[in-house]
Protein backbone atom coordinates (compact mmCIF):
# COMPACT_ATOMS: atom_id res chain seq x y z
CA UNK A 1 0.00 0.00 0.00
CA UNK A 2 2.67 2.52 0.57
CA UNK A 3 4.12 1.79 -2.72
CA UNK A 4 0.40 2.23 -4.48
CA UNK A 5 0.02 5.78 -2.40
CA UNK A 6 4.09 7.24 -3.27
CA UNK A 7 3.04 6.10 -7.16
CA UNK A 8 -0.13 8.37 -6.81
CA UNK A 9 1.64 10.96 -5.32
CA UNK A 10 4.25 11.17 -7.82
CA UNK A 11 1.80 11.80 -10.25
CA UNK A 12 0.04 13.99 -8.92
CA UNK A 13 2.11 16.10 -8.19
CA UNK A 14 4.02 15.65 -11.48
CA UNK A 15 0.84 16.77 -13.02
CA UNK A 16 0.68 19.48 -10.34
CA UNK A 17 4.76 20.97 -10.98
CA UNK A 18 3.73 20.64 -14.86
CA UNK A 19 0.94 23.56 -14.75
CA UNK A 20 2.80 25.13 -12.50
CA UNK A 21 6.06 25.54 -13.97
CA UNK A 22 4.16 25.99 -17.90
CA UNK A 23 5.03 28.92 -19.74
CA UNK A 24 2.26 30.63 -20.88
CA UNK A 25 1.57 33.15 -23.93
CA UNK A 26 0.22 35.97 -21.71
CA UNK A 27 -0.48 38.01 -24.69
CA UNK A 28 -2.98 35.66 -25.84
CA UNK A 29 -6.23 35.66 -23.82
CA UNK A 30 -7.41 32.61 -25.48
CA UNK A 31 -4.23 31.03 -24.05
CA UNK A 32 -4.73 31.79 -20.77
CA UNK A 33 -8.26 30.75 -21.03
CA UNK A 34 -6.76 27.01 -21.97
CA UNK A 35 -4.53 27.18 -19.17
CA UNK A 36 -7.03 28.25 -16.54
CA UNK A 37 -9.48 25.26 -17.92
CA UNK A 38 -6.26 23.20 -17.39
CA UNK A 39 -6.86 24.42 -14.15
CA UNK A 40 -9.72 23.62 -12.84
CA UNK A 41 -9.76 19.97 -14.43
CA UNK A 42 -6.67 19.39 -12.20
CA UNK A 43 -7.68 21.01 -8.95
CA UNK A 44 -10.81 18.70 -9.76
CA UNK A 45 -8.88 15.93 -9.89
CA UNK A 46 -6.37 16.90 -6.80
CA UNK A 47 -9.16 17.86 -4.35
CA UNK A 48 -10.24 14.06 -5.23
CA UNK A 49 -7.17 12.52 -4.79
CA UNK A 50 -6.48 14.86 -1.44
CA UNK A 51 -9.85 13.64 -0.19
CA UNK A 52 -8.83 9.83 -0.87
CA UNK A 53 -5.54 10.50 0.70
CA UNK A 54 -6.53 12.19 3.85
CA UNK A 55 -9.26 9.02 4.62
CA UNK A 56 -6.13 6.98 4.06
CA UNK A 57 -4.68 8.99 7.12
CA UNK A 58 -7.94 8.59 9.20
CA UNK A 59 -8.25 4.90 8.23
CA UNK A 60 -4.85 4.20 8.80
CA UNK A 61 -4.24 5.70 11.81
CA UNK A 62 -7.44 3.71 13.45
CA UNK A 63 -5.77 0.07 11.91
CA UNK A 64 -2.75 1.16 13.81
CA UNK A 65 -5.06 2.09 17.15
CA UNK A 66 -6.60 -0.97 16.94
CA UNK A 67 -3.52 -3.20 15.68
CA UNK A 68 -2.25 -1.06 19.13
CA UNK A 69 -4.88 -2.62 21.24
CA UNK A 70 -4.92 -6.16 20.42
CA UNK A 71 -0.62 -5.78 20.70
CA UNK A 72 -1.36 -4.69 24.07
CA UNK A 73 -4.27 -7.35 24.96
CA UNK A 74 -2.31 -10.16 23.77
CA UNK A 75 1.11 -9.10 25.56
CA UNK A 76 -0.85 -9.13 28.67
CA UNK A 77 -2.70 -12.29 28.02
CA UNK A 78 0.54 -13.90 27.54
CA UNK A 79 2.05 -12.51 31.11
CA UNK A 80 -1.19 -13.98 32.65
CA UNK A 81 -0.58 -17.31 30.94
CA UNK A 82 3.32 -17.60 32.08
CA UNK A 83 2.50 -16.58 35.38
CA UNK A 84 0.29 -19.55 35.66
CA UNK A 85 0.79 -23.10 37.19
CA UNK A 86 -1.10 -24.65 33.98
CA UNK A 87 1.14 -27.43 32.05
CA UNK A 88 0.40 -26.59 28.96
CA UNK A 89 0.94 -22.45 29.70
CA UNK A 90 4.11 -22.45 26.91
CA UNK A 91 2.00 -24.14 24.15
CA UNK A 92 -0.57 -21.15 24.96
CA UNK A 93 1.93 -18.71 25.42
CA UNK A 94 3.78 -19.76 22.26
CA UNK A 95 0.48 -19.61 20.02
CA UNK A 96 -0.28 -16.20 21.39
CA UNK A 97 3.27 -14.99 20.81
CA UNK A 98 3.35 -15.91 17.55
CA UNK A 99 -0.40 -14.21 16.91
CA UNK A 100 1.19 -11.34 18.93
CA UNK A 101 4.46 -10.70 17.04
CA UNK A 102 2.13 -10.85 13.41
CA UNK A 103 0.13 -8.03 15.20
CA UNK A 104 3.64 -6.18 15.68
CA UNK A 105 4.42 -6.58 12.08
CA UNK A 106 1.59 -5.02 11.23
CA UNK A 107 1.62 -2.66 13.21
CA UNK A 108 5.32 -1.74 12.17
CA UNK A 109 3.57 -1.93 8.59
CA UNK A 110 0.74 0.64 8.85
CA UNK A 111 3.43 2.70 10.82
CA UNK A 112 5.02 3.44 7.59
CA UNK A 113 2.35 3.25 5.10
CA UNK A 114 0.89 5.86 7.63
CA UNK A 115 3.86 8.02 7.32
CA UNK A 116 3.54 7.52 3.74
CA UNK A 117 -0.33 8.55 3.65
CA UNK A 118 0.40 11.61 5.81
CA UNK A 119 3.17 12.56 3.56
CA UNK A 120 0.98 12.02 0.30
CA UNK A 121 -1.81 14.08 1.89
CA UNK A 122 0.66 17.06 3.20
CA UNK A 123 2.11 16.91 -0.49
CA UNK A 124 -1.90 16.90 -2.30
CA UNK A 125 -3.06 19.73 0.16
CA UNK A 126 0.18 22.23 -0.49
CA UNK A 127 0.12 21.46 -4.31
CA UNK A 128 -3.90 21.71 -4.67
CA UNK A 129 -3.50 25.21 -2.36
CA UNK A 130 -0.66 26.34 -4.73
CA UNK A 131 -2.74 25.36 -8.26
CA UNK A 132 -5.82 27.38 -6.16
CA UNK A 133 -3.22 30.41 -5.98
CA UNK A 134 -2.15 29.76 -9.59
CA UNK A 135 -5.72 29.55 -10.72
CA UNK A 136 -7.06 32.41 -8.74
CA UNK A 137 -4.27 34.74 -10.46
CA UNK A 138 -4.48 33.46 -13.43
CA UNK A 139 -8.04 34.35 -13.55
CA UNK A 140 -7.28 37.78 -12.29
CA UNK A 141 -4.58 38.29 -15.46
CA UNK A 142 -6.96 36.75 -17.92
CA UNK A 143 -9.86 39.47 -16.47
CA UNK A 144 -7.21 42.06 -17.12
CA UNK A 145 -6.20 40.86 -20.69
CA UNK A 146 -9.63 40.81 -21.93
CA UNK A 147 -10.29 44.65 -20.88
CA UNK A 148 -6.95 45.59 -22.19
CA UNK A 149 -8.38 43.44 -25.39
CA UNK A 150 -11.47 45.25 -25.87
CA UNK A 151 -9.86 49.00 -25.29
CA UNK A 152 -7.54 48.10 -28.21
CA UNK A 153 -10.70 46.89 -30.04
CA UNK A 154 -12.30 49.89 -29.56
CA UNK A 155 -8.96 51.96 -30.08
CA UNK A 156 -8.46 50.32 -33.40
CA UNK A 157 -12.56 51.21 -34.33
CA UNK A 158 -11.72 54.47 -33.10
CA UNK A 159 -8.53 55.15 -35.35
CA UNK A 160 -10.34 53.14 -38.70
CA UNK A 161 -13.29 55.67 -38.10
CA UNK A 162 -10.60 58.49 -38.11
CA UNK A 163 -8.85 57.34 -41.00
CA UNK A 164 -12.45 57.27 -42.91
CA UNK A 165 -13.23 60.85 -41.66
CA UNK A 166 -9.78 61.79 -42.71
CA UNK A 167 -10.60 60.40 -46.28
CA UNK A 168 -13.43 61.99 -46.48
CA UNK A 169 -12.41 65.48 -45.35
CA UNK A 170 -9.25 65.24 -47.77
CA UNK A 171 -12.09 63.98 -50.95
CA UNK A 172 -13.90 67.41 -49.83
CA UNK A 173 -11.03 69.77 -49.34
CA UNK A 174 -10.45 69.62 -53.17
CA UNK A 175 -13.53 70.89 -53.79
CA UNK A 176 -14.28 74.78 -53.77
CA UNK A 177 -17.28 75.91 -52.10
CA UNK A 178 -17.16 79.33 -54.04
CA UNK A 179 -16.61 77.91 -57.42
CA UNK A 180 -19.99 75.67 -56.46
CA UNK A 181 -21.34 78.53 -55.50
CA UNK A 182 -20.59 80.47 -58.70
CA UNK A 183 -21.66 77.33 -60.91
CA UNK A 184 -25.01 77.24 -59.25
CA UNK A 185 -25.47 81.17 -59.60
CA UNK A 186 -24.90 80.72 -63.18
CA UNK A 187 -27.69 78.29 -63.41
CA UNK A 188 -29.81 79.99 -61.46
CA UNK A 189 -29.36 83.10 -63.94
CA UNK A 190 -29.79 80.80 -66.83
CA UNK A 191 -32.89 78.93 -65.70
CA UNK A 192 -34.84 82.35 -64.29
CA UNK A 193 -33.91 83.77 -68.46
CA UNK A 194 -35.14 80.50 -69.48
CA UNK A 195 -38.40 81.15 -67.31
CA UNK A 196 -38.94 84.76 -68.39
CA UNK A 197 -39.07 83.61 -71.73
CA UNK A 198 -41.46 81.36 -71.28
CA UNK A 199 -43.97 83.72 -69.62
CA UNK A 200 -43.53 85.90 -72.28
CA UNK A 201 -44.32 83.70 -75.05
CA UNK A 202 -47.60 82.52 -72.83
CA UNK A 203 -48.32 86.25 -72.48
CA UNK A 204 -48.34 86.71 -76.57
CA UNK A 205 -49.95 83.51 -76.98
CA UNK A 206 -52.68 84.66 -74.57
CA UNK A 207 -52.50 88.16 -75.84
CA UNK A 208 -53.37 87.01 -79.38
CA UNK A 209 -56.09 85.14 -78.45
CA UNK A 210 -58.08 87.28 -76.97
CA UNK A 211 -57.14 89.83 -80.08
CA UNK A 212 -58.63 87.20 -82.18
CA UNK A 213 -62.00 86.67 -80.29
CA UNK A 214 -62.17 90.80 -80.05
CA UNK A 215 -62.12 90.84 -83.53
CA UNK A 216 -64.40 87.66 -84.55
CA UNK A 217 -67.05 89.41 -82.32
CA UNK A 218 -66.59 92.94 -83.76
CA UNK A 219 -67.09 90.88 -86.82
CA UNK A 220 -70.43 89.40 -85.85
CA UNK A 221 -71.79 92.36 -84.66
CA UNK A 222 -70.72 94.03 -88.08
CA UNK A 223 -72.60 90.89 -89.87
CA UNK A 224 -75.86 91.94 -87.88
CA UNK A 225 -75.48 95.52 -88.63
CA UNK A 226 -75.48 95.14 -92.25
CA UNK A 227 -78.11 92.79 -92.31
CA UNK A 228 -80.30 95.10 -90.04
CA UNK A 229 -79.50 97.37 -92.48
CA UNK A 230 -80.61 95.39 -95.92
CA UNK A 231 -84.20 94.45 -94.47
CA UNK A 232 -84.99 97.84 -93.47
CA UNK A 233 -84.19 98.81 -97.42
CA UNK A 234 -86.17 95.43 -98.94
CA UNK A 235 -89.59 97.06 -96.89
CA UNK A 236 -92.10 98.46 -99.03
CA UNK A 237 -93.24 102.21 -99.10
CA UNK A 238 -96.94 103.02 -97.45
CA UNK A 239 -97.83 105.54 -99.99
Amino acid sequence: MAGLLEKVRIGVLAQAHTLLDKLIDLNSPQAVKQYVRDLETSISGIENDAAEAAGHVTTTDREIHKLMGQTESYDHAIDAILSSNDPSANDKARELQVKLNGFKQQLDAKQVELSTAKETADAMTHSLSALRSKHESMVQQLSTLEMMDRAAKDKERAARALQQAAKISSIGSDISVDDLASRIQARHDVADEKLKRALASVDDTLGKDVALTQADADIAARRARLAGQKSTLQLPSST
